[in-house]
């Protein structure tokens, strides 16, 4: 038996692994998607569009291709909002965060590493065999250098409601697990090694009606020193630890204090709590989902 992990997967093991179990073995899946998760698919796909048409110097309209995949989504998608949201507060957002993306990624300094084909490393899978039938994948936003020190790595595009602590582009399990698929691929991709890791993160805040609040903004990226052989071989023993419990079945809950539970966010916590299949669908036979 093979197992492919990725940052997303691991992190939903470490958060719950029933909650692992329940998005990767069970067969259920939301009856509808969270409107904050579509959102930050799309504007992934407009800053991906923004920085290789700043590349190829073709021309690019964020704003057209963040609408255009907007009203898609809401006319064919159940979308859940959260009490603050509506499908026009959240495309007035996005018009907003697609447009002062393509103003700012200029002052950035960075520009994308370009491959043997002449083509930008943007959002683009990188998978390697961990262990023997253990495999770890990571699709990375984009692959770029600093044009002010030339310093070479990774950044992942984030859309937070609120500035993230600084520690996170420390501590973050993603980044490592990128550096990670990375680093067999330096020769092919005609690099040396990895310097750095980081974010770029457009805060996702609403656009203000009253000419007060700051609305979406742009964050100077946040980059660190590639983790050390050390943190990276931790970071490998604990990948393959997680793996050793999802193939002998470890999918315990994790419900943790009153008032700090990862229940309050997860998508089955009242299936996990009371077998209900409100707001569930089966998408998959669940027995083979399971024996598979």
């Amino acid at each position: 038996m093979s197992i492919t992990l990725s940052p997303t997967s691991v992190e939903r093991y470490t958060n719950c692994p029933r909650q692992w179990w329940y998005h990767y073995r069970s067969g259920f899946r939301p009856r509808s998607k969270s409107a904050t998760l579509i959102m930050g698919i799309i504007l992934h796909e407009v800053f991906n569009a923004v920085v290789k048409a700043c590349v190829l110097r073709h021309p690019c309209d964020p704003i057209a291709m963040f609408e255009q995949a907007w009203a898609k989504a809401v006319s064919e998608t159940e979308i859940s909002y959260s009490s603050v949201q509506t499908p026009e507060s959240l495309l007035e957002s996005g018009r907003r965060m697609a447009e002062i993306f393509q103003q700012s990624w200029k002052n950035t300094g960075l520009v994308p590493i370009i491959d043997d084909q002449g083509e930008p490393v943007l959002e683009r899978e990188f998978k390697i065999a961990l262990a023997p039938g253990l495999f770890l994948m990571a699709r990375i936003d984009i692959l770029c250098m600093s044009t002010l020190t030339g310093q070479v790595g990774p950044i992942d595009f984030k859309t937070p409601a609120a500035k993230p602590d600084p520690i996170a582009t420390v501590q973050s399990d993603q980044l490592s697990i990128q550096q990670i698929v990375l680093e067999p691929y330096l020769e092919s991709l005609g690099l040396e090694r990895i310097d750095t890791v980081g974010f770029l993160c457009v805060l996702r805040r609403p656009v203000p009606k009253t000419g007060k609040g700051k609305g979406p903004e742009v964050l100077p990226p946040s980059i660190v020193p590639a983790r050390s052989r050390e943190r990276l071989a931790e970071a490998r023993q604990d990948i393959a630890i997680l793996a050793e419990d999802i193939e002998r079945g470890r999918f315990r809950r994790t419900p943790r204090q009153a008032y700090n539970s990862p229940c309050e966010m997860c998508d089955y916590a009242m299936h996990c709590t009371y077998g209900s299949m409100e707001g569930l669908v089966v998408s998959k036979p669940v027995q083979q989902v399971i024996a598979a």
